[in-house]
């Protein structure tokens, strides 16, 4: 026999309807497609970007409880898990990227959360790809 009804797995009846739903269904799609990167660097400014994703983004400070995160912030919340030489290499091909320090860059008057988001994910997934996002 080369078909049995069981094998079907049955079509969600439909889609999320609610906003919060979808955004939910977005985020497990995302988290599904995370890359693996071999270098610790790079996972570092892709979790960074994730950090400032989920608790948000802040200016003229690392880190302001309930409020979020800076670029440099997001980068130095990993110190406490991981080595400090991990995340070095990580600062260094983030400010190679923009041409200035991080911290003037994500001060800038007029910076996006949406603009962090593109370079950190950018450099963690190309390098020290330039004039993206900077």
């Amino acid at each position: 026999m080369l078909y049995d009804p069981r094998w079907l797995v049955p079509a969600p009846t439909t889609a999320p309807t609610k906003p919060r739903e979808r955004i939910e269904a977005q985020r497990e799609v995302a988290a599904s497609r995370k890359p693996k990167f071999k270098e610790p660097w790079r996972r570092i400014l892709w979790d960074a970007a994730e950090l400032i994703e989920r608790k948000g983004w802040v200016q003229a400070a690392h880190w302001i409880p309930g409020e979020g995160y800076c670029a440099m912030g997001a980068i130095l919340a990993f110190n406490n898990h991981l080595r400090s030489s991990d995340a070095r290499p990580a600062k260094q091909k983030l400010r190679h990227h923009l041409r200035k320090s991080i911290h003037s860059w994500n001060d800038e008057r007029g910076r996006t959360k949406e603009e962090v988001l593109t370079a950190l994910r950018t450099v963690a997934l190309l390098g020290h790809a330039r004039n993206v996002g900077a």
